[in-house]
């Protein structure tokens, strides 16, 4: 059976691009300490489903979308968001 290390991604409200790389930095690290430690899988709680920038980011990185969950975020307006969880191995 593989160990499974989650994070928890925090959320960005200024949307700049060097707090994203900022961001990346500690998940990569993590990706390598976990697979240094005998982990197979790094996994992203969740990424709303429009945030399209950030999607492409974590494709680009190597991760998956799992699937899609519906309604799972809700947004500052009280409305509800999708939200796609995203994972990636390490071997």
């Amino acid at each position: 059976m593989q160990k499974l290390l989650c994070l928890q991604a925090q959320e960005r409200q200024d949307g700049r691009r060097c707090a994203i790389r900022d961001d990346l930095r500690p998940i990569l690290e993590r990706a390598r300490q976990a697979k240094k430690h005998g982990f197979g899988v790094l996994q992203f709680n969740a990424v709303v489903e429009g945030n399209i920038h950030a999607r492409h980011l974590y494709e680009r990185l190597g991760f998956t979308q799992l699937g899609t969950i519906p309604r799972g975020f809700r947004m500052k307006d009280g409305s509800f968001a999708n939200i796609c969880p995203y994972y990636k191995e390490l071997s």
